[in-house]
């Protein structure tokens, strides 16, 4: 319109075209909500970080919640590939005071994680690097 291609015609109508893709299954929040899920937690963030990353996507407060659930073994799992990319507690050098153990400790947390599982992942030693330890 701004460059005179287009007549001054009426646009389509907006919420008819979205209802449309939504029936048609173009726009599905659930299953956008499972792919974000499952390629946060790849990349090792935890349930915390999970909820924010769908809230801030504009996913419903309560679909966001359901779909950040995860059971125990993922969120460890989720917390050693964390530890792994930023080379922490078994994966990184020991922490010999305590301002550098409050900042691997920080970190877990602002990645979604626990502050239970991000204290034992932060105890384990590089030989003790099997999440099934604890």
């Amino acid at each position: 319109r701004e460059r005179g291609w287009i007549d001054a015609a009426p646009g389509p109508n907006l919420p008819e075209l979205v209802s449309e893709f939504v029936r048609l299954g173009y726009v599905d929040d659930d299953a956008f909500a499972s792919a974000r899920v499952t390629a946060l937690l790849r990349r090792g963030y935890g349930a915390n970080k999970l909820n924010i990353a769908l809230r801030h996507a504009g996913i419903p407060a309560e679909k966001a919640e359901s779909a950040a659930r995860i059971d125990i073994d993922s969120a460890r799992e989720a917390a050693m590939i964390f530890a792994r990319r930023k080379r922490l507690g078994p994966f990184g050098q020991p922490l010999l005071d305590h301002k550098a153990r409050s900042r691997a400790l920080a970190a877990f947390i602002r990645a979604g994680h626990s502050y239970e599982i991000a204290g034992k992942i932060l105890q384990l030693r590089f030989d003790d690097g099997n999440s099934d330890d604890f």
